[in-house]
Order: structure tokens, then C-alpha cells, then sequence
């Protein structure tokens, strides 16, 4: 018999095992039949499911035979006492990386209210390498924050490695001609200067503008590019909203043309940024009123001339509270809470708001409206017969100095609660930690829409930003306002700060240099934010004691 090859019937006739006419398109056998004739393609592969529950189950029994085998060598080797295993510890590095993106860039942050750069540390690290420039100055930040949180405080542990790795990377990457034009190097720069001012802020020390002068060079190396992405046009909003602040705190000048290149889009401004730059004029004015009061041939013209530009620039801030969102809005908080400790405050009353990020904004108006104010009123005493203005000018401009003076007070217990001790991570689970909100404010069953406010937090959420925010964002203001007034020894504007308020705000400065960890041994009158050493060494000898001898290097506990 001839073998003819493989069957070419239909698989009908196939899987039947008979002759097959092989007929197109159908065998005439099947359709005879009526059978389904399957064609002549190759057939689908038959899929059949086999239970493994007895494989399983036998590994299972495998595994339960080697643990007790395990168990019993280890109790009848040692002792009764059963071994517990630890469970695995989280890496460092990855914990403290969490901790810092969540409470320091996330929680409390929106764009409504952004100065620039929190709020896009997540985008940013998310598009880099774990051996970037970015990602390692972030992870020694990181680090060297989350080991004040466990307790560390200034001693050296896994941050000093990370930070030589970051600044190396760093120059590695200002030398790259790819990686200098990348927005993410900036980040890396200004990420490291945070860090700088924190410690200065902790340590009374100078801040170090290296960064920061490194980040600016950067980004006008980067302007050869003619349209700017959103993050870097937030990136130039941060280093305006620096520019301004140091321009303030150390009473210089910010002359247009320097920073004009930081200006643009003015459209897309929020609220904070519009400040920032009404606090250009506010630096301007201050510079040029220093400089009038230390020359000797300041004349009436002169005076009149900045009395005039002083009130222009109040009236502009008085007009930039009409341009703020309705929920911005400082509430009284109208009863006082029932908590042990209790919550210090000054007169038995204070305001919560929506964010520390909002209220920091409403202080730093409060301050650049006080240094306005000043100015104003300074202009009239030194020029009383030039200004021919009436005493109810002057009462006006007294009392509204005293409202802001007062209602930075009234904002210190929303950032501060009725905390006294170091801070550390058990604090976010603390429930003896009473921290006022606008949640308080309201019954539990009362439904509010906040599907369109991007400033709405949590409970939870915005007292977990308040523990980790709240201290350093109330110390800067605190400083700001007993800087300012020891500048004016003598005056009756130093007179509107009161011996018993201006102790209870040096209080609440050490509180918070309390609860960020800081060493109050070390801190001396002449920190950072205390603008005028000597000035305000004079002041506290006023408002302390006649006879107390001061001198400059005396710590400001000595003088409690």
C-alpha cells in the first residue's frame, strides 16, 4: 500500500477516523450526515485545566514540617521562651525621602498659595535618576531633616555622607553642558539652600547664599530658551520671593533692572507672588529710609518725598487684601479650648486659617505693612513742620500699627497649639496636642462644598502640616517684628511695643526654637532674622532692666 502523506479530509472526517471525500467548501459526507463540517484549517489547540490542589497542599505541608522541625531545635537549644523574629526594618533613606515629600512638599501646599518650589519637588524627582544631582541633594535633605524628627538635633550622622555626594554631583552637573540647562539642577541648588536656612535659622548662624546665587546664575544661563515651561517660570516666582526676603531682612535695595529678568507673566501671579512684588517697593523704601536716618544731609524734600512713595506703596498693600480668595480669610477662633496643656495666647484670643502656607503670607503682609507704616510715621516726626498733616493722622498710623502687631500675635497659637517640647515623630499621632483649625469651627454633621477649594485639608491631614510647619513658619515673622522695632530706639514708634507684649513674643520665639530643637543656649539676640544687633541689644536693655549689663555676645536667655 502507497503512503500517500497526512490526510487531507475536513477535521470532521479527521477526529471521526473516515474516508473523506474532500470537498470545498464542505465534504459532501458531512453535509450527508448532517454533521458540521470544521473545514480544513489546522484545528485549535484543546485547552484542558488540571487541578494542582494536591501539589499545593503538599508543599504547604513541606514547608509547616521545616518551621516546626525549626522551632523545636530552637526552644530545646536555648530556652522556653520563644524567638521572635524582628520584622524587617524600612530603608533609611526611603523613610526619610517619604517623610519629607509628604509633610514638607505635599500636605498644606497648593498653587493657589505657592511660592514655587515645594510643590514641585514630586514632578521633578519623579523624572530623575536615583544618581542625579536632584535626587541625592534631595535624599540628603531628606535624611538630615528626618534625623531631627528621631531625636538627632545637630549631631552628625547619615546626612554629612549624603550631603558631600549631593555637592559633588552637583558640580559634576554645572559642568555637564546637557545637564546645566536642565531645570532639575536648579531644583538641586535650591533644595540644598533650604536646607542652609534651616540650619541658620536653628543655629543663629549667617545664612550662606552660595546656592542661591548658584540656582540664579543658573537659570538666567537658561534663558537662551525662548518659551519657559511652567516650572520654570515657578522656579523664577521662588528666587523673586528669596530675592525679596533677603532684601528685607537685611535692609538693601532691589533695584528694577537686577531683577527684572525674575518678572513676567504677571497674569498667571497668585496672590503670593503679587506680594512679593509689592515687597520690592516695601525693600526700596526701607533701604532708602536706613540710609536718610544715617546721613546727616537728609533734607525736608528728601523726607517728603519718601513719606509720599510710602504711602503709595501702603495704599497698594491695603488694595492686595481685596485680591485674595474669601476663604484666605483669618477666622476668630471665638472660645477658648478645653486642653492640658492649654494653648498660649496673648489676649485670650486668636485665628485659625486654612493653611500655614496661607497665614505665613498674611504675616509677611503684616510685616512689610508695619515697615511701611514706620516709615510713615518716622517721616512725620522728623519732618513735623514740612508735613502739615493732623494728629489724627498720627493716631491713625499708631493704630494701625498696634493691629498688625496684634494680629501676628493672634496667629501664633494656630501655629503653635499648646506645644512646649521637642519635637518627634510620636507627635503626629500625639492627642494631647490640641492645634486650633477651621475644622473646630464648624459642627461634625455640617456638609461644606470644597469640590473648588484647592486649600482644603483634612483634619488629619492639616494637623499632621501643622506639626511639621507650623514652628519655623511663626519664628521668622516673631523675629522679623522684634528686629524691626529695635531699630527705632527712642522713637514713639519703639514705644508702640509694649514691655509685658514684647516679652510674651520673645517667649513664644524660644518656644519655637523649643520645638524645632534648636540649642536656646546658643541663641543670642543678634540672630539672622533680628535685623539691627546692637539695636536691639539697646532695646532689650530698655524694656528689661536699667541696670542689666549687655553685651554682645550675652545669650538671650540671660536676659529673661
Amino acid at each position: 500500500m502507497v503512503n500517500t502523506g497526512r490526510s487531507k479530509g475536513c477535521n470532521t472526517c479527521k477526529r471521526r477516523k473516515v474516508k473523506c471525500d474532500e470537498g470545498k467548501p464542505g465534504c459532501q459526507r458531512c453535509i450527508r450526515f448532517g454533521r458540521e463540517c470544521e473545514g480544513y484549517g489546522q484545528r485549535p489547540p484543546r485547552v484542558r485545566f488540571v487541578t494542582d490542589v494536591r501539589r499545593t497542599n503538599e508543599k504547604d505541608s513541606q514547608i509547616q514540617r521545616r518551621v516546626d522541625a525549626l522551632a523545636s531545635r530552637t526552644s530545646t537549644s536555648t530556652s522556653a521562651q520563644p524567638t521572635i523574629i524582628p520584622p524587617p526594618t524600612p530603608n533609611k533613606k526611603d523613610a526619610a525621602l517619604s517623610f519629607f515629600l509628604t509633610q514638607f512638599a505635599t500636605l498644606g501646599r497648593s498653587a493657589a498659595s505657592s511660592t514655587g518650589f515645594f510643590e514641585m519637588l514630586p514632578l521633578v524627582l519623579s523624572g530623575e535618576r536615583h544618581d542625579s544631582a536632584a535626587s541625592l541633594a534631595l535624599s540628603a535633605v531628606s535624611i538630615a531633616m528626618f534625623e531631627r524628627w528621631l531625636g538627632f538635633g545637630n549631631k552628625p550622622g547619615a546626612s554629612r555622607k549624603s550631603f558631600a555626594e549631593a555637592i559633588a554631583r552637583l558640580q559634576t552637573a554645572i559642568a555637564d553642558p546637557s545637564e546645566s540647562l536642565s531645570r532639575a539642577t536648579v531644583v538641586a541648588a535650591l533644595t540644598l539652600q533650604f536646607h542652609d536656612n534651616v540650619c541658620a535659622l536653628l543655629e543663629s548662624n549667617g545664612i550662606n547664599r552660595t546656592h542661591h546665587d548658584g540656582s540664579v546664575a543658573l537659570l538666567r544661563h537658561q534663558e537662551q530658551e525662548s518659551k519657559r515651561p511652567r516650572t520654570r517660570t515657578s522656579l523664577a516666582h521662588h528666587l523673586l520671593h528669596a530675592e525679596v526676603s533677603f532684601a528685607i531682612r537685611e535692609k538693601k535695595s532691589l533695584p528694577v533692572t537686577g531683577i527684572s529678568w525674575l518678572q513676567y507673566h504677571n497674569d498667571s501671579l497668585n496672590p503670593s507672588s503679587l506680594l512679593d512684588i509689592i515687597g520690592i517697593d516695601v525693600a526700596n523704601i526701607q533701604h532708602e529710609f536706613f540710609n536718610a536716618r544715617l546721613s546727616s544731609s537728609s533734607t525736608e524734600d528728601m523726607l517728603s518725598d519718601l513719606f509720599a512713595k510710602a504711602a503709595v506703596v501702603d495704599t497698594r498693600l491695603k488694595t492686595w487684601v481685596g485680591g485674595v480668595p474669601v476663604h484666605w480669610q483669618p477666622e476668630p477662633f471665638d472660645h477658648m479650648p478645653q486642653c492640658n496643656p492649654p494653648v498660649i495666647t496673648y489676649s485670650q484670643a486668636f485665628d485659625v486659617y486654612r493653611s500655614v502656607q496661607i497665614a505665613s503670607i498674611w504675616n509677611i503682609w503684616r510685616i512689610y505693612r508695619i515697615i511701611t507704616l514706620k516709615v510713615l510715621l518716622e517721616c512725620l516726626e522728623l519732618s513735623a513742620d514740612n508735613l502739615d498733616f493732623s494728629d489724627n493722622t498720627h493716631s491713625f498710623i499708631r493704630e494701625s500699627i498696634q493691629k498688625m502687631v496684634d494680629s501676628i500675635c493672634r496667629s501664633v497659637p494656630f501655629f503653635l497649639g499648646n506645644r512646649s517640647h521637642m519635637a518627634t515623630l510620636h507627635d503626629f499621632t500625639d492627642s494631647n496636642i490640641f492645634l486650633p483649625s477651621h475644622h473646630r469651627l464648624r459642627a461634625s454633621n455640617e456638609l461644606v462644598d470644597h469640590r473648588n477649594d484647592s486649600d482644603y485639608w483634612s483634619r488629619d491631614d492639616h494637623f499632621k502640616h501643622v506639626i511639621s510647619q507650623g514652628p519655623w513658619h511663626i519664628l521668622i515673622p516673631l523675629s522679623q517684628l522684634i528686629g524691626i522695632f529695635s531699630q527705632s530706639h527712642g522713637s514713639s514708634f519703639a514705644q508702640l511695643l509694649d514691655v509685658e507684649r514684647h516679652k510674651w513674643i520673645r517667649e513664644q520665639i524660644v518656644r519655637a526654637r523649643t520645638i524645632m530643637g534648636s540649642q536656646i543656649g546658643n541663641y543670642t539676640a543678634g540672630s539672622i532674622y533680628a535685623d539691627n544687633y546692637y539695636g536691639l541689644m539697646r532695646f532689650l536693655r530698655l524694656v528689661t532692666s536699667p541696670n542689666l549689663a549687655v553685651s554682645p555676645k550675652t545669650p538671650l536667655t540671660k536676659l529673661y
